[in-house]
């Protein structure tokens, strides 16, 4: 609720002082699954990082095939078009390079 609260004294304090508010949100959800392998790589450049480990990085999670856990086993495997794997250790990196041009220019 605290958030909530907050951004509402935001939006009270804009309206009653006539100041301009903007408000960007983002949707985290499912954040990991949503990254564009070609985009990431675009990402990494911007970086001027080595075009060799550019190309190792895009290639581990480029035209791979995933299995899902469930409670009855795992399921066939499928085609990952998209994303890169919550579980892997340089993930979390990898997304913060993605991101970093839209949080660069915000």
């Amino acid at each position: 609720m605290e958030p909530i609260r907050i951004i509402d004294n935001i939006l009270h304090d804009a309206k009653t002082n006539r100041k301009e508010l903007w408000l960007l949100l983002l949707d985290m959800s499912k954040a990991f699954d949503r990254v564009n392998i070609e985009m990431l790589k675009q990402a990494m450049f911007r970086l001027k990082l080595l075009a060799t480990f550019v190309n190792f990085v895009t290639n581990i999670f480029s035209h791979r095939h995933n299995k899902v856990f469930t409670a009855h086993g795992l399921t066939h495997s499928f085609l990952s078009l998209t994303g890169i794997d919550q579980g892997e250790v340089v993930s979390p990196l990898l997304w913060c390079i993605y991101y970093d041009p839209l949080l660069t220019t915000l």
